[in-house]
């Protein structure tokens, strides 16, 4: 949640575009994050095996691609629509 909020933060854009990512990148941020460690729970039920595998390795690639991808969806849709909105 700190590194999207710092993306979105550093981003040149407007409050409005910024707190509009916040309000909704952080709870989805949350809520995969909760998603995540109901997953952990199983496969550490399932197979106590591949929990460290999944934890360290998965799970961090998951969570940083997913990070990144809304920092884009966030440019191409809010940024660049206000964008266009202004020079209209």
């Amino acid at each position: 949640m700190i590194i999207f909020a710092s993306f979105v933060l550093a981003y040149p854009t407007s409050m409005r575009a910024r707190g509009i990512a916040l309000a909704a990148g952080i709870p989805f941020i949350f809520g995969a994050n909760v998603v995540r460690l109901l997953i952990m729970a199983w496969i550490d039920n399932l197979k106590p095996e591949y929990s460290a595998y999944f934890h360290d390795y998965l799970w961090q690639v998951v969570f940083i691609m997913m990070v990144v991808f809304l920092w884009i969806v966030w440019i191409d849709k809010m940024v660049h629509r206000e964008a266009k909105a202004a020079v209209s």
